[in-house]
């Protein structure tokens, strides 16, 4: 699961996803740009968000998660809710 820079696209990953082709990947889009109007205030709220996604996605882990800039910061508070998910 690959986090985008703060505004950013989950395509920022598209060239690293065709290098690591033996594993699929799924880049998420900043929320903000996906819903305008979202009131997300910090980024804990932000990683509830993709949080929820990612296990409707994939109910269990392993999780592989890699965020760069503002995305590194989503990426270690995701890390931080799964493993308190027990996963």
């Amino acid at each position: 699961f690959f986090f985008p820079p703060l505004g950013g696209f989950g395509v920022t990953y598209q060239d690293l996803c065709h290098s690591l082709s033996e594993i699929s990947g799924y880049g998420f889009n900043s929320i903000g740009l996906a819903k305008p109007n979202a009131m997300i205030k910090t980024v804990e709220e932000m990683a509830e968000i993709y949080v929820r996604k990612i296990c409707q996605l994939q109910p269990q882990g392993s999780y592989h998660l890699l965020g760069y800039s503002f995305g590194g910061i989503v990426a270690y508070e995701v890390a931080r809710q799964l493993e308190q998910k027990g996963e």
